[in-house]
């Protein structure tokens, strides 16, 4: 299932797998819970400046979760399954000059991955009955707050106007990707809506190229990797952010950006209090990673916001004919840079506060998910039957 949300809390998959699988018998570890990871939601807990979570919305998610399953289970018939890649420069590597001018200029504007990755369902000889597209892209159009599914939604609608039939989108590697904004201070909604109609024509052309999966076999397989922490600040640190953020909201009184940000800091300078607090918190923290197994098409599901470089390196070492990498997928825990971008700094580097971790997570942390990934997807492109967590 796909969302168009920033994230959902890893707690809120757990619950709702149970659920689900209580009301279809879908095993937990073949669910899969995506989000877009548009800016343009409504707030989920997945950021510490999420402030206003409605618990009620959050169990209205839940319930169309079960509806959804339980309505595709009963509406299944015989299909087959047609597969492509295209290739885009919708997004451009936002670490480079061209993209953040004071950013740390690690790359020039087209390293990213370009592959747009295309399945269609289609029954027997018949109609397609659902599109699924792969890109990594942040969808970040918007300056206002406002709800918009972004440059997703705009694919989505152009496909679906095609085709007749439902589209999904799925993020992919865009940890450090940005839509090409010729003024990248200046967003807006005209930019998503052109390149989310570009990337639908790029999709559907590669389509007119695509193969049929050569199997029919499906399979699930889950294994746990560490994310490790780097050094945490000083308690003295901490109580000086919180602090300084505890000021700072003195002076501030609108709702939008600034004062999210302060109320950050002060969630974070809490978040590593607690740490120093209590004496059984482990420098590592567990994560599912996640593959599926669709005939030819393995999607792999990482609970990060994974980098362009690392979603390639998966692609390219897939014993599968095509791979989808999905960034923002059961859960999320924060920004995964690669080494390089660890050794540079940016942005990406330092926001680990926004997603309430005590500290930024080790380069190791990403060596031990591509680990995990590559025996996920090769578990499943071995096996005859679904395996289980």
């Amino acid at each position: 299932m796909v969302f168009d949300l920033i994230g959902l809390t890893p707690q809120w998959i757990v619950a709702t797998r149970k659920r689900v699988n209580a009301t279809t018998g879908v095993p937990t570890q073949n669910q899969m819970y995506a989000c877009t990871h548009t800016h343009g939601g409504p707030a989920t807990g997945v950021l510490l400046s999420s402030n206003g979570v409605n618990a009620n919305y959050m169990e209205s998610l839940a319930r169309q979760a079960e509806s959804a399953a339980q309505e595709t289970l009963n509406n299944r018939v015989p299909a087959e399954l047609r597969l492509s890649e295209g290739s885009s420069n919708a997004g451009g590597n936002r670490r480079s000059a061209e993209m953040n001018p004071s950013g740390p200029h690690d790359g020039d504007i087209d390293q990213i991955d370009q592959t747009v990755t295309v399945a269609q369902v289609h029954e027997i000889d018949g109609p397609p009955l659902v599109t699924i597209v792969n890109y990594g892209c942040h969808p970040t159009s918007i300056t206002d707050c406002v709800y918009t599914a972004d440059y997703p939604g705009i694919l989505r609608t152009s496909i679906e106007e095609k085709t007749g039939a439902p589209c999904i989108y799925i993020n992919g590697a865009g940890g450090d990707v940005n839509l090409r904004f010729t003024n990248p201070h200046q967003r807006g909604l005209a930019v998503a809506r052109t390149h989310g109609v570009a990337l639908a024509h790029e999709a559907l052309r590669a389509l007119g190229a695509g193969c049929r999966s050569t199997t029919t076999k499906v399979a699930a397989s889950c294994k746990t990797a560490r994310l490790i922490y780097a050094d945490r600040i000083s308690p003295q640190e901490a109580r000086r952010i919180r602090a300084d953020g505890q000021r700072m909201l003195t002076t501030v009184r609108t709702l939008g950006e600034r004062r999210r940000a302060q109320e950050m800091m002060i969630g974070y300078a809490d978040v590593v209090l607690a740490t120093y607090q209590n004496r059984q918190w482990a420098p590592h923290l567990p994560v599912q990673i996640q593959t599926i197994r669709i005939g030819d098409l393995a999607i792999i599901a990482m609970p990060v916001e994974l980098f362009a470089a690392d979603g390639r390196a998966l692609r390219a070492a897939s014993p599968a004919p095509t791979t989808m990498v999905a960034g923002w997928t059961n859960g999320c825990w924060g920004y995964m840079p690669t080494r390089a971008a660890w050794t540079r700094g940016g942005y990406e580097t330092i926001a680990f506060n926004w997603y309430g971790q005590p500290a930024a997570f080790h380069p190791r942390s990403g060596d031990n998910l591509r680990t995990a990934a590559r025996a996920t997807t090769e578990q499943v492109f071995t096996a005859s039957r679904t395996n289980s967590c």
